[in-house]
């Protein structure tokens, strides 16, 4: 559907595709910048019968897209006046959507009309706006202009680091190459990136909130992100099946509202996002599944074998790894505040595990694949116990089995981590200054960010099994070694990257620990205007300590998940 509703005045080509038209005049300037034949505003054309002669118009129409788009994209690339912006491939964006015959088409360039018809050039858009009315329409500018190339790069390096802070991509692999083409192939995420950057720098140059600038900056945000919901529901809603470009570009949307949500510490929106995020991700993970173990390097430029056309290039590839990769752990993340049973949990293994992993989620999240695959088991087994208690089928013996299995494997693997070699973890680190995060000083102390996720897990397995007692000696005594632990950081930056260890160990502290946990998220900067969940995590964690000093215990008292309820503040904390 359209973003607005059309009028019964437009050209006859955007009538036939059903999208809004701004009536321009001779032409409309939407036919224009997709390099389409319009039908201008006369009579009814012979081919509008809504019959056979119609589905044919918009079968060429369909054709002149494709031509038109391959036309602008090789334009762009002989262009050498400035960096460019290949335009999207209008052609797979619309299929199924679009005009009339190419029998009389007309190419828009001054020479192909008569010399009496003079066609206006479009009025440039302003910078990071969007010039069409249908959010599959959005059209990239041929160069990018100054200001949106800072705020792009502004993005890539300070904001994406904040994002997803143990991101550590090898430049044999493209760096984040990947990133940066995801951006200029999906108009309404680039869009989106610009605003969000420019409310980021807005923020960081007017910390204390109140500034003009500031409440324009977060009015276009608010805008570009209701295109970029258009752009996902317009997709997700479509009778037709999505190519796999398709299929990237709109988790590549939803993944940047579910990581803008986290980042302004949002509460509840990530909820649906993820819903439709996991109606279309299987998608991208089949076809990783798919395809073979060696990788081509995106560095490569020279052309495939023919047999290999149809394989997937190393920038989608990397793009898929890592949208594939950050979705289960959100999957995962999200199913443990919620309850649920998450739903990627057979991907796990086939897409995570093994020496040569088809998805390097270290390297995405920081965390040791192993250690999520089994964080997914407790929180599957977590939906076990708590629909067997509905069916009053619990089976107590199934129970510590399986939890039994689970911790052997968590104890066998954080011994071997203790163990292993230590001299990634000496990197330099950043002066304990908030504003000096950055990912190359983070990425290598992974260890002790695995580490610590064991022990929470650990702390998250025994609460499973014995309830969110902090008393129970197996829960005591892991809380006891996961402070070791947070107490031996290298970098108090580490704990923006470690909420949901903090979250399951601090709620089930003993009051003479609770200071320790307060110090702990205080001394690393964050406080309550900190891009981010940080704040809300400690919000959680006073809410379970003092319900658990008020009255007679009871079974959910001082639980996180009960508090996060109690509070309205159910998150995903990653």
């Amino acid at each position: 559907m359209g973003s607005g509703t059309r009028s019964r005045n437009g050209c006859w080509t955007c009538r036939l595709r059903r999208k809004k038209c701004d009536e321009r005049r001779p032409f409309c300037s939407i036919c224009e910048a997709l390099g389409i034949t319009c039908a201008a505003y006369g009579p009814r054309p012979e081919w509008m019968d809504g019959g056979e002669k119609e589905k044919e118009a918009a079968i060429n129409t369909r054709h002149e897209i494709k031509i038109a788009s391959r036309r602008i994209v090789r334009d762009t690339s002989r262009d050498s006046s400035g960096p460019t912006v290949t335009t999207p491939r209008e052609a797979s964006l619309l299929s199924g959507q679009t005009p009339g015959p190419r029998a009389n088409s007309i190419e828009h360039h001054p020479e192909n009309h008569p010399p009496s018809v003079i066609i206006p050039a479009p009025p440039k858009p302003p910078p990071a706006t969007i010039v069409l009315g249908n959010a599959t329409e959005y059209i990239l500018p041929r160069t990018i202009k100054e200001r949106e190339a800072c705020l792009l790069m502004f993005y890539l390096d300070y904001v994406f680091p904040r994002q997803f802070k143990m991101h550590s991509p090898s430049i044999a692999d493209g760096g984040r190459g990947w990133l940066l083409s995801l951006f200029l192939r999906t108009p309404p995420l680039y869009h989106v990136t610009l605003a969000l950057s420019a409310h980021c720098l807005d923020n960081l140059n007017h910390p204390d909130g109140g500034d003009e600038y500031k409440t324009i900056s977060l009015e276009e945000l608010d805008l570009a992100l209701q295109h970029m919901q258009q752009y996902i529901h317009d997709f997700i809603n479509r009778e037709d099946s999505l190519s796999l470009e398709e299929n990237i570009k709109v988790c590549g949307c939803i993944l940047q509202m579910i990581a803008f949500e986290c980042f302004k510490g949002g509460t509840d929106q990530w909820r649906l996002h993820l819903d439709a995020a996991s109606k279309i991700i299987p998608v991208i993970i089949e076809v990783l599944l798919s395809q073979p173990t060696s990788k081509v390097s995106p560095y490569v430029t020279s052309t495939p074998p023919a047999t290999e056309l149809e394989s997937v290039s190393a920038t989608d590839g990397a793009a898929m790894e890592f949208i594939a990769g950050v979705f289960i752990w959100f999957e995962i993340i999200g199913s443990i505040t919620t309850g649920a049973r998450p739903c990627l949990e057979s991907y796990h293994e086939a897409l995570l595990g093994g020496v040569r992993p088809v998805v390097d989620i270290q390297k995405i999240m920081g965390i040791e694949a192993w250690v999520i695959i089994l964080i997914g088991k407790i929180a599957s087994l977590d939906h076990w116990k708590r629909d067997s208690q509905r069916s009053r089928g619990l089976s107590m013996m199934s129970l510590a089995s399986k939890a039994a299995e689970i911790e052997r494997d968590l104890e066998s693997g954080l011994a071997r981590l203790c163990h292993s070699p230590t001299s990634g973890d000496s990197a330099k680190t950043c002066n304990g200054r908030p504003d000096s995060i950055s990912l190359a000083n983070l990425a290598p102390h992974s260890r002790y960010v695995s580490q610590i996720y064991i022990l929470a897990a650990l702390i998250y397995l025994h609460v499973v099994v014995s309830g969110p007692v902090p008393e129970v000696p197996e829960v005591r005594s892991n809380v006891l070694r996961a402070c070791e632990s947070l107490q031996a950081l290298p970098d108090p930056q580490l704990v923006r990257s470690l909420y949901w260890p903090i979250l399951v160990t601090g709620s089930m502290a003993m009051p003479h620990e609770e200071p320790f946990f307060r110090d702990l998220i205080s001394t690393s900067g964050i406080t309550r205007s900190t891009p981010g969940i940080g704040w809300h995590v400690l919000t959680i964690l006073e809410q379970c300590w003092s319900s658990r000093g008020a009255g007679p215990p009871r079974g959910d008292q001082g639980y996180w998940m009960t508090m996060m309820s109690h509070v309205n503040l159910e998150l995903l904390v990653y």
